[in-house]
């Protein structure tokens, strides 16, 4: 009786030991202990497994996961081929087993000593005549892609990879490294992974450490997967240059150079978008016959000057959030920025309604709508990135910078009054003060505000 032994490589030793029972005792026994990958590795297989009178089934955790011990024993039983499964390892469901071998009776040959023996020669004497094979025959399988391969199109993937995904991708090369034929491959995989600028800091901390055992023959590799029992924290480990490289400290964000860049851009940026939300007047002081135009048509210009000032902070917002936090990189920032704009006119349409109202009020009401609106679209933003995001993480920094805009507005009011009550000034120098006043006042707070605010989420997210 010709015998295929099909197994995972991981139980290779017990299968060994298996073969040469079942050998010693009459049976001619094949298993693929010589051979290397490949389709002619497969074509093989293929071939032993229509000649063989019995397919036996190394029944053990790693060989119900494997991919290509799946195909060896799917394809025995489209052949029809008497099929015994021989259970080598604790911790295996037989109520959970694949439909293909959940109708056949097992043989324990855990403990392989003489009782063991017996049963497994019992069985394989009660075994039924082997059947022809179908005519025709079934559709062979397809040579399967090695599961480490997969880990590479995994490792590759273009979206940001979560934290669980990542410890995963860990685990599984981790377990690789202790194979010889795979080793070399898995730390190619390794340092491949290292470089993705998703890499959370707790995970780069586990390579690194997995590299440094790898490259000592006296330091063994810890059997311990990655901890997913608590929340990291998203410090990234290979983010953009001026944050460092791969490997530095797990906790970056907290040393105090690492914030500047952020809060120096989230300062400019934001101060830019003050000078722009002012362009329209400072074009009246340079050209004061524009002033003559239709009210309509100034309407409209300086309502496209609040979408370009809001589409402006959604820039600075989305860029502080690159620098700081890549995985944000992977995500349309398009749809930010343009809501950003659309709330802008929106704040816009409502303090021109309001125009003869008290300034206060009117900066007060702006400043609730612009908060609220602008709050929870990058709160919505922010979650497709960081989905654990609480909603408060957001709003409460963006109320602080809204209240820090407020109350710079009412701190500069006496100022504009001053100007209004200056009888030394004429109309145009009168003007001329008022515009460049409101627009140190609009670069100084929203620059304040907005460094603020962004500074604030980042310590959200830092916690998070």
């Amino acid at each position: 009786m010709r015998v295929f032994v099909s197994y995972s490589s991981k139980s290779k030793d017990l299968v060994t030991t298996l073969a040469q029972d079942i050998e010693n005792a009459g049976y001619q026994i094949w298993f693929d202990h010589k051979l290397t990958g490949g389709q002619a590795w497969w074509d093989q297989i293929l071939e032993n497994i229509r000649q063989c009178d019995l397919f036996v089934f190394a029944l053990t955790i790693e060989a119900l996961d494997s991919y290509p011990c799946q195909l060896e024993y799917g394809y025995a039983h489209s052949l029809g081929k008497n099929i015994l499964p021989i259970l080598l390892t604790d911790g295996v469901s037989i109520n959970l087993l694949p439909s293909e071998l959940t109708t056949i009776q097992f043989v324990d040959y855990r403990s392989q000593d003489r009782q063991a023996a017996f049963r497994l020669m019992n069985s394989l004497n009660k075994l039924p005549p082997p059947q022809p094979l179908p005519n025709p025959l079934p559709v062979s399988p397809e040579v399967p892609i090695s599961y480490i391969g997969n880990l590479k199109d995994q490792i590759d993937l273009p979206r940001a990879l979560t934290f669980d995904e990542q410890a995963s991708l860990v685990f599984k090369l981790k377990e690789y490294l202790r194979e010889a034929e795979n080793r070399d491959d898995a730390l190619n995989l390794l340092r491949r992974m290292k470089k993705r600028e998703d890499l959370f800091a707790k995970i780069d901390k586990e390579i690194d450490g997995l590299l440094i055992d790898a490259t000592s023959a006296a330091t063994p590799l810890k059997n311990t997967p990655v901890s997913t029992t608590t929340s990291p924290k998203p410090a990234y480990a290979a983010a953009a240059p001026h944050l460092g490289t791969a490997g530095q400290s797990a906790n970056r964000m907290s040393q105090p150079f690492d914030w500047a860049p952020a809060l120096v851009t989230a300062a400019v940026g934001w101060g830019i978008s003050g000078v722009i939300y002012k362009l329209p007047l400072i074009v009246l002081i340079l050209i004061p016959t524009l002033a003559t135009m239709p009210s309509i048509i100034l309407t409209l210009v300086d309502g496209f000057f609040n979408f370009c000032g809001g589409f402006t902070q959604a820039y600075v917002n989305s860029r502080v959030l690159r620098r700081t936090f890549p995985p944000s990189a992977t995500y349309n920032n398009t749809q930010l920025m343009v809501s950003y704009g659309f709330i802008s006119v929106l704040s816009f349409i409502v303090v021109t309604i309001l125009a003869s109202a008290d300034p206060n009020l009117v900066s007060f009401i702006n400043s609730i709508i612009s908060w609220l609106l602008e709050s929870y679209v990058l709160l919505q933003f922010l979650r497709k990135v960081f989905p654990h995001i609480n909603s408060s993480g957001v709003y409460i920094p963006w109320l602080a910078a809204y209240a820090a805009l407020f109350l710079m507005n009412i701190f500069f009011e006496p100022t504009y009054a001053g100007i209004l009550n200056d009888t030394t000034l004429d109309q145009f120098s009168m003007w001329t003060n008022l515009v460049m006043t409101d627009v140190i006042v609009s670069v100084v707070s929203l620059a304040v505000g907005g460094t603020i605010g962004c500074g604030l989420i980042l310590r959200t997210l830092q916690k998070t």
